[in-house]
């Protein structure tokens, strides 16, 4: 779709406008937009809020306290701040940094979380990197996750290998991983469903099924290990 005979927009300050077809859309401030919106390109910082769906043919780039009602579709979708999606999050790249909270599913090709990143409903990617940080309460919750490959790690990765003090407090909690691969430290899954899997450092694993390699830290708790 040519966007370029569709007009561009901008709110700064304390406005508001209407859903529509866009060029490019440009929101800051404590800016509102009634309705859905359609577009190239759209970007928004401080407490702007969408109260409808974005679709978006191209990137969304939002920060500070930003708010959509509806679902969240593009091809590059990148979060920081307190953003929260109140249904669906889809798109090809997936950054979120920040206190992202999605109450849907988040689907993409590539996905990339850090800081408290909660998400509702399924995870669902490719490639998923998740890096856990010390801030707020310490938890991430995400209701499922599948993938080719999972990776769940703490900022402090290598170190936390010899310095546990480091990551100590930092939890991904999930009912269920079903991925190709998984890497893991510091997860908490009632079950694993995998091919391969390392599972490391302060995770908490009720059931553990895989069919092909597995390397578990002595410093992880698995429940149950069942080949298959």
């Amino acid at each position: 779709m040519d966007f370029t005979n569709y007009p561009n927009t901008s709110i700064s300050g304390a406005g508001s406008i209407g859903g529509g077809t866009f060029n490019e859309v440009s929101c800051s401030g404590a800016a509102k937009v009634n309705g859905n919106i359609i577009c190239a390109k759209f970007s928004a910082s401080g407490a702007a809020t969408v109260d409808g769906n974005i679709e978006c043919h191209g990137k969304i780039s939002v920060s500070g306290a930003f708010k959509v009602t509806g679902n969240v579709k593009g091809d590059l979708f990148k979060a920081s701040g307190a953003a929260t999606v109140n249904k669906n999050v889809s798109a090809k790249e997936i950054k979120l940094s920040g206190a992202t909270h999605i109450f849907g599913d988040c689907e993409g090709e590539n996905v990339e979380i850090s800081g408290a990143g909660d998400i509702d409903g399924l995870l669902n990617a490719e490639n998923i990197i998740i890096t856990l940080e010390a801030n707020g309460t310490g938890i991430n919750k995400i209701g499922q996750i599948g993938g080719g490959t999972v990776i769940i790690r703490s900022r402090n990765h290598h170190t936390s290998r010899f310095f546990g003090i480091f990551t100590k407090g930092l939890m991904l909690k999930t009912s269920l991983i079903e991925a190709d691969r998984v890497e893991l430290d510091n997860t908490k899954a009632e079950t694993v469903r995998t091919i391969d899997a390392v599972i490391g450092d302060g995770c908490e694993i009720g059931v553990l099924e895989y069919s092909g390699e597995v390397e578990i830290s002595e410093n992880a708790k698995v429940g149950k290990t069942v080949k298959i």
